[in-house]
């Protein structure tokens, strides 16, 4: 089935009316999804005629290119196409035929002010390298290969019958597509103009190691082609030490990168709106990580994350992202904005599980307010975010944003937004959150989202002894209690491909009746009452590595009471927590207990 709209809103088309000849092509309220009307004309525009623009590619014809002898095709000034306007899951696998933007090129390839597309094709010609003794490593070859039929539009590229197929242009079309629609939303909404440039964006990337090696998490196609199944923004900085390391050639620009799995990622508007967001927020914010009294702080890295949640689904007017994207990976990692996940309980210490905080709390105050005031308000404040901006100053700087475009509103009603959006900013733990959860019996592998809690180690931050935790924990002491019996198992960091890799090592410093506090003035200072040192980790047959220890003497209170405790890792390797368990021993430790430590001292 094909519907007939047009996808973008109009802004966009108002852009380009004076010098349209096509009056009465149909319109799309982003929002509402109105057709207007239904026909198409050819008009001649101004076009780039740079040779990169107009020269054939290397090799055989595209294979949607026209005839080598075909008169070329009309240049439309509103060529028609078709799109998944969310993604194959929620349109049902119903594509609809769209207005696309014009392209800047003389044969129609997707290039415009906003993007530049390439189809990586699975042939000779991608870069090739040696990065490991007698291992190559080759790219897919990356050429722009939609192209306009002989009418000028691009009706004749539809879904490939197999979504794995690592060469078809319909995802060159969506790119193109969602590309301009973010493109021209920041840009006429928020007045963005340092992406005010064909942004690279290459799609179905894949890369084929030889002699074939198995790496977990890429899957060896019948090709020797190995998936990739993730999306990505390229800083260019990054892709030049990429370059540097491997012999890559160099790219001028930030790029986006989605890859090619058993389904196709391109094929999912809002990771591609997501992934855009990630590059409006560029390098310079949100990239940092906090060491602050509690411990390490994630939250600048995670609010960038939930940054790009919210924009892709305030642009789709719909609280879910990555439905087909992530979802056919793994159900448990769609981030479903509706669902309200909060800061300390929801914190699992992985930035896209914590950027759901930021996401589903700003999905909440614009279920309260609308879209105009919040987004205006989150992006107000986004401008104002620095590389280590944290949830609390994220959420002044938003109740800030909120107070100033409310300001000329009656007076019964502007504080009234604003005293709302802070209680709802405090409800989601996004304001006044203490990074502390109950240590209970847990397993990863029973949570929907399949992740361990992390602790970053030594190798990642550098200039400490031993690296905190996240967040910290809480143990309710029973008096005159024995022990408390804590233990852990952690999944091994990686080595090459995921293989080899070690673990990290963790001790407990724990204080009574507070919050263990942090200093790094000199090296790591600790406000505690005690500290229990761990025995090392121990590999187990599963490929675990656990630690465990039973509490008891001056590690608890005599009394009784809460007891807060933080990890420390001493290793290089961070720890990925996948299993925790307490027990509490009331008259005595129990015989096959983790081994006992009194921290130093009898009660």
């Amino acid at each position: 089935m094909r519907r007939r709209l047009s996808l973008f809103a109009a802004v966009t088309l108002a852009s380009c009316a004076e010098e349209s000849t096509q009056r009465d092509a149909p319109e799309l309220d982003a929002a509402t999804a109105d057709v207007v009307s239904d026909s198409a004309s050819a008009n001649d525009v101004n076009v780039d005629a740079r040779p990169s623009d107009v020269s054939p590619p290397d090799g055989p014809p595209p294979p949607d290119a026209a005839p080598p002898d075909a008169a070329p095709p009309p240049h439309l000034e509103e060529p028609r196409g078709y799109v998944y306007l969310f993604d194959p899951i929620t349109d049902r696998r119903d594509v609809t035929e769209v207005t696309l933007p014009p392209t800047t090129t003389l044969d129609g390839h997707l290039k415009n002010h906003a993007v530049d597309v390439s189809n990586c094709l699975k042939e000779p010609g991608g870069p090739v390298v040696m990065p490991f003794g007698g291992i190559t490593v080759t790219l897919c070859h990356e050429l722009p290969v939609a192209r306009p039929a002989a009418d000028g539009h691009y009706l004749h590229i539809e879904p490939p019958a197999d979504e794995a197929d690592g060469n078809d242009s319909f995802a060159e079309v969506m790119m193109y597509a969602f590309v301009t629609k973010a493109h021209d939303y920041f840009k006429a909404r928020h007045g963005v103009d340092w992406l005010d440039f064909p942004l690279p964006a290459i799609v179905n990337l894949q890369f084929k190691i030889t002699p074939p090696l198995p790496i977990p998490g890429f899957t060896v196609g019948a090709n020797g082609w190995s998936e990739f199944p993730n999306a990505a923004y390229f800083p260019r900085e990054t892709w030049e030490a990429l370059a540097a390391q491997f012999g890559l050639p160099p790219r001028e620009h930030d790029s986006i990168i989605f890859g090619q799995a058993g389904h196709d990622f391109s094929y999912d508007a809002s990771v591609i709106l997501h992934e855009y967001t990630h590059a409006v927020i560029g390098t310079d914010r949100l990239n940092g990580r906090v060491f602050d009294a509690q411990g390490l702080d994630d939250s600048p890295r995670a609010m960038n994350e939930g940054l790009a949640d919210y924009f892709a689904a305030s642009l789709q007017d719909m609280a879910i992202v990555g439905k087909y994207g992530i979802g056919k990976l793994q159900s448990g990692g769609v981030r479903d904005l509706a669902r309200p996940m909060r800061c300390p309980n929801d914190l699992l210490n992985e930035i896209h599980a914590d950027g759901r905080i930021l996401g589903s709390a700003l999905w909440a105050l614009r279920e309260a307010f609308g879209a105009d005031l919040i987004d205006a308000a989150v992006f107000g404040a986004l401008t104002q975010f620095g590389d280590e901006t944290t949830f609390q100053q994220a959420g002044e700087l938003i109740v800030a944003e909120v107070s100033e475009l409310v300001s000329e509103l009656p007076e019964d009603m502007g504080p009234a937004i604003v005293d709302r959006s802070r209680a709802i900013l405090t409800e989601f733990g996004v304001l006044d959150c203490e990074r502390v959860k109950e240590w209970e019996g847990w397993n990863a592998g029973l949570r929907s989202e399949l992740l361990p809690y992390m602790v970053a180690g030594k190798g990642e931050v550098g200039r400490l002894e031993a690296v905190p935790g996240f967040h910290q924990w809480y143990v309710d002491v029973p008096p005159l209690a024995a022990g408390v019996e804590l233990k852990w198992d952690m999944q091994p960091a990686g080595g090459f491909g995921g293989v080899g890799g070690g673990s990290g090592d963790l001790d407990l410093a724990i204080r009574f009746g507070e919050l263990v506090t942090f200093g790094y003035a000199a090296g790591l200072q600790v406000t505690e009452d005690a500290r229990a040192l761990v025995d090392g980790p121990m590999p187990q047959p599963e490929g675990f590595f656990s630690q465990g220890v039973t509490l008891t003497g001056a590690c608890l209170p005599a009394d009784g009471g809460r007891i807060y405790l933080a990890l420390l890792n001493k290793a290089d390797a961070p720890a990925a927590i996948v299993r925790m368990s307490r027990m509490v021993h009331q008259d005595s430790v129990a015989e096959g207990a983790a081994p006992s430590t009194d921290c130093g001292a009898e009660r």
